[in-house]
């Protein structure tokens, strides 16, 4: 370092001054380049962060056509009993089962179980139905296969109500990382005409 020094100090005057202009064009190029490097990943950021709120779309779309074509179809006749109605010998039975079931498939998918409640018994004809509600914590795509694998569940279950809340935290108006969610559901499932509704469901 002090060779090169002492070369420049004994170098002509406009061999300095190329040496000096090399050195204010490479010390003005450092913030250009930091600068560059942070657009760049704010503009990253900023693509997932699209991609992730366009899943999130298609996340409530799939719940709501979900709901409506399971209230829509009948099960079908071929289907046993087993694969119908929840077990349990009475309606608190099979709403404990119910709760077991739901809790079991959520965890499964790496979300988070905050809290469960017991809904009143539904009863439409014959039909009668268990029901639940359950907060749950997680990211986009394990809330996603969550809700899913609820609506493919055996015995069928139907999500009657749900509510949706993105909880990612915000930097300086912009998300901080992943999109984290919360969701509050009513998830009911079938009870055998030969269950009792006597055990202490929830009214």
């Amino acid at each position: 370092m002090n060779n090169l020094l002492f070369t420049l100090m004994n170098a002509s005057n406009l061999v300095r001054r190329v040496a000096a202009l090399t050195l204010l064009l490479f010390v003005a190029m450092i913030p250009l380049s930091i600068a560059a490097m942070a657009a760049y990943n704010v503009s990253d950021l900023a693509k997932n962060i699209d991609t992730q709120r366009l899943s999130l779309g298609h996340l409530t779309a799939f719940i709501s056509n979900s709901a409506k074509a399971a209230e829509s179809s009948p099960p079908s006749s071929s289907a046993s009993a087993g694969d119908l109605f929840l077990a349990g010998a009475t309606a608190a039975i099979a709403q404990a089962n119910l709760q077991t079931l739901v809790t079991d498939i959520a965890r499964k998918e790496n979300v988070e179980v905050a809290s469960t409640s017991g809904l009143p018994l539904l009863e439409s004809g014959r039909l009668r139905l268990a029901g639940i509600r359950l907060s749950l914590q997680g990211g986009l795509a394990p809330m996603y296969g969550a809700i899913k694998q609820i609506e493919l569940a055996t015995p069928p279950l139907v999500i009657r109500e749900v509510s949706i809340r993105n909880v990612t935290p915000i930097q300086s108006s912009v998300l901080s990382g992943p999109i984290q969610l919360s969701a509050e559901l009513s998830v009911y499932g079938s009870i055998s005409p030969a269950t009792t509704i006597e055990g202490g469901v929830a009214k």
